[in-house]
Formats: structure tokens, sequence, C-alpha cells
């Protein structure tokens, strides 16, 4: 997490996009909610536009209570996101390509092989566009 202080641009920006945030939360509620909670969340979004287009350094800790929030769901969710993918989709792919006896990576050791070279025909090595797109 950066430790910066932010800017008042960048509080701002994080302050009106919060005021939107309940707007529109508020129109929800005003549709298929309650009509306080209405009341509430527009009355809440408008005092964060005031404040926050006035005087910004007050939506500061709001912003960094965010950042740090943000901060931690993004570590939980690298970590779970990563899991699954590896338990769910590397390792079934890695159990059946060792059931059907299949080396991908082809890494099986020749004692009989005196190197592990592999000759490519020059048909292919020596076209000039091989050379700008070598991946």
């Amino acid at each position: 997490m950066n430790k910066k202080t932010p800017d008042r641009k960048q509080i701002r920006k994080f302050g009106l996009a919060i005021a939107i945030i309940l707007i529109v939360l508020g129109v929800i509620n005003f549709f298929y909610g309650e009509r306080p909670l209405f009341f509430y969340t527009w009355s809440a979004a408008l005092a964060l536009v005031i404040i926050a287009v006035f005087v910004p350094i007050l939506v500061a800790p709001l912003y960094r209570v965010a950042l740090f929030v943000g901060h931690v769901l993004g570590w939980f969710n690298t970590r779970l996101l990563l899991g699954l993918i590896f338990y769910l989709v590397v390792t079934p792919i890695s159990l059946i390509l060792k059931i059907a006896g299949k080396d991908l990576l082809d890494r099986k050791i020749d004692r009989s092989d005196s190197s592990y070279w592999k000759f490519r025909s020059s048909d292919e090595t020596t076209d000039k566009e091989n050379y700008y797109r070598q991946f």
C-alpha cells in the first residue's frame, strides 16, 4: 500500500465516487425499498459532495480506510483465486496427463542420446519473418 499522502484531487474524486454510489443506492431504495433509507442515502451523498468539493481533507480518513480494505480484499482474493485455479484446473489436467502417460515438456531422460539438441529444418530458421517474431 502506498504510504504517501493522497492529494486533494484524488480525495475529491473518491468522495464524489462514493456520493454517486450512495445516490444509486438511494434510487434503488426509493423504488424497491423503504422511503426513509432513500432520504438518508441521498442526504449522506449530498453531505459527501459538499465536503469533497469544499473541504476534501475531511474525506481523507475515509479514503485511507477504503484503501486499506481494498488492499486486504485484494490480498485475500488473489490467494483464493490462484488457489482455486491451481486445485480446480491445473491439478486435474496434471492428473489426466499423468494417467495418459503424456510428457508435454519432453522431460524423459534418454541415456542413449548423446545430446538433447533438437534439429530444425533450414526453411523454418532462415525465414526473415521468424527473426521479427521469435516467440
